[in-house]
């Protein structure tokens, strides 16, 4: 009976040493390494800066560019003298000086939409990372206490194990004196053996769970590791920690909407801004195009491609068109013109 209890309480004791030697890590310490090494909140900062680095270029695209340049360079060859006959060797040395700027004096205020629009994406990136780190932390805030968990279940099924224990001995006692039959001795050693099971199944539970958690926290795998239990006489009732958490989430969702609002909005404008600026070069083009008109009919007299009477019926047709516009106007119900 004394081996059989030393074999079911050998795991329990094993784990015992094991966690002496490793190292002790509460809530806090394991929240602030997983911010710190987590690759979802890496991710998340590295796009952050990328955000913020596209809003420095579109400030830099507002400066003047300046471009200076320098060559020089030698030619050398032979050449034939025309007047004796003869091969000359001449060398030639050359060099150039370029120097070049450009600034942007208006461009239908595209550069300052494109700059709002970076502002909002680097802020949006911003509350992107600030609610990784939320979701990070909550997430190995419920890792470790669910360690915790299976760690008071292993310790609930230990101690069930070794009450079962206990009635076996004493049952096998009686047993043994005739009080008692086999068969309750065969029952409880039924027991124990499934007693045993649920807490060796428990313990491997445990590893389970710190193996999440170490893998939420950016640990490796074979790093020695043990939690603290938490006290609760330490924990503090006058802040949920928690809800403190999911509130911060939720203003970053909101400042990630807004964000996002904000920049399709800045887009938008400077679209609508192209296209105004195009609508003004097409109406620019039309009125020079009509400017032309009088000067081809000069020409065309001049040449005699175009007659009085031909020019008689272009006005007519111009006067019958004027009238047609003025009738349709008042039949549509626009009041008349005023007379001078």
């Amino acid at each position: 009976m004394k081996k059989l209890l030393l074999v079911y309480l050998l795991p329990a004791t094993l784990l015992s040493h094991m966690s002496q030697a490793q190292d002790k890590w509460g809530l806090k310490r394991c929240v602030d390494y997983a911010l710190a090494n987590n690759v979802s909140i890496k991710q998340a900062d590295v796009q952050a800066r990328l955000a913020k680095l596209a809003l420095e270029q579109s400030k830099l695209q507002r400066i003047p560019t300046l471009i200076f340049g320098a060559g020089a360079g030698v030619n050398s060859g032979n050449s034939l003298n025309p007047a004796n006959y003869t091969i000359n060797t001449q060398t030639f040395f050359y060099n150039n000086f370029s120097l070049q700027s450009s600034i942007v004096l208006f461009n239908g205020f595209n550069l300052q939409h494109v700059l709002a629009a970076n502002r909002y994406a680097w802020q949006a990136a911003l509350a992107t990372t600030d609610k990784t780190r939320n979701d990070i932390s909550l997430t190995v805030a419920n890792a470790y206490l669910q360690v915790l968990l299976s760690r008071e279940q292993a310790e609930a099924a230990r101690a069930k194990l070794a009450l079962s224990q206990s009635q076996l001995e004493i049952t096998r006692k009686q047993v043994n004196t005739g009080t008692l039959p086999e068969l309750n001795a065969a029952e409880l050693e039924s027991q124990v053996a499934q007693d045993s099971s649920t807490y060796i199944s428990l313990l491997g539970q445990i590893q389970l769970n710190v193996l999440g958690l170490k893998a939420y926290m950016g640990m490796d795998a074979g790093t020695a590791f043990e939690i603290l239990s938490i006290d609760i006489a330490d924990v503090d009732v006058g802040k949920n920690i928690g809800a403190q958490l999911q509130t911060d989430q939720a203003e970053a969702d909101k400042q990630i909407a807004q964000a996002k609002a904000e920049e399709r909005r800045a887009l938008a404008v400077a679209m609508e801004q192209e296209y105004k600026a195009e609508a003004q070069n097409q109406r620019a083009k039309v009125i020079a195009a009509e400017a032309e008109i009088p000067l081809a009919m000069a020409d065309a007299f001049r040449k005699g491609n175009l007659g009085v009477l031909d020019f008689q019926r272009y006005k007519n047709i111009q006067a019958d068109t004027a009238m047609r516009q003025a009738i349709a106007g008042q039949t549509d119900g626009s009041p008349p013109p005023a007379s001078p």
